[in-house]
This record gives C-alpha cells, sequence and structure tokens, in this order.
C-alpha cells in the first residue's frame, strides 16, 4: 500500500473510533489508482463497503471523508451484523456515513441531504453515545 493510502486508511480508522467507536479489526483496504482497477472490482460511484472482505476507494476519492464513510458502513455492519445493517433505514445508514464522515458540503450528493438531516436530528435526540443501542429498538 502506498504510503498516502496507509495514512489514509490510519486517520479515518483514527476518525472513526473517537466518534463512534473502533472496528474490531481493520477490514482489507484497496486504493486503486485507475479506473479499470475499481471497475474490476464492481466499483461505482466513490468507493464501495464488501462486507466480509473490504473497502475498494476509486482512483478520484482518496480523500479522508470517503474513506471513513466506507469504513463507517463496515461498523454498521459489525455492530448490526448484516441482517441488521441491511434492515435499518436508509437515513440511518447512508444519513450516519455522510454525516460522521463530515465531508465538506460541495462533496455531499443531493440525494444523501434529506438523510443527513433526518439522521442529525434523531442522533442529536438520543445522543451519539447511544446510536446502537437505539437503532436496535424495534
Amino acid at each position: 500500500m502506498s504510503p498516502i493510502a496507509a495514512n489514509l486508511q490510519r486517520e479515518a480508522l483514527a476518525n472513526i473510533a473517537a466518534k463512534l467507536r473502533p472496528l474490531a479489526s481493520p477490514p482489507r483496504m484497496i486504493f486503486c489508482s485507475t479506473q479499470q482497477c475499481y471497475r474490476s472490482f464492481g466499483g461505482r460511484g466513490r468507493g464501495i463497503a464488501v462486507f466480509g472482505l473490504g473497502v475498494v476507494i476509486a482512483p478520484e476519492s482518496w480523500q479522508v471523508y470517503i474513506v471513513e464513510h466506507e469504513l463507517l458502513h463496515m461498523l454498521q455492519a459489525q455492530e448490526l451484523g448484516l441482517f441488521g445493517r441491511e434492515r435499518s433505514p436508509i437515513w440511518f445508514r447512508e444519513g450516519m456515513a455522510f454525516s460522521v464522515s463530515e465531508p465538506p458540503d460541495f462533496d455531499l450528493p443531493d440525494y444523501a441531504r434529506p438523510f443527513v438531516a433526518q439522521y442529525d436530528e434523531w442522533e442529536h435526540r438520543v445522543g451519539r453515545e447511544n446510536v446502537w443501542d437505539e437503532i436496535r429498538r424495534p
């Protein structure tokens, strides 16, 4: 792994641990330097989390907030299980990933803005330290 990629991984993992909780074990990470590499993993968008395997980052996405976003999806699977994560509402899955990773406003997609707003309101109400327990409630 390149020194830049290793630093991005280290920083993103540390940020997630400080903001929510650490991943039990760091997933495999592939930082593609070409679109051909990224497409070979089925990549679309900025990055992909392949649960149980790892994270693949697109060549134009080597930003700590994008790496955090994908790692947050891995953390969701760790805390809720794959089935629990998939059953959680999209405002939680995507809202958390975008909100907690804190992308700059210009890089927050329009489709994600309502999810972030709903997640932020909910997190403010329940407290960040309680998000896992609260999302598990029926």
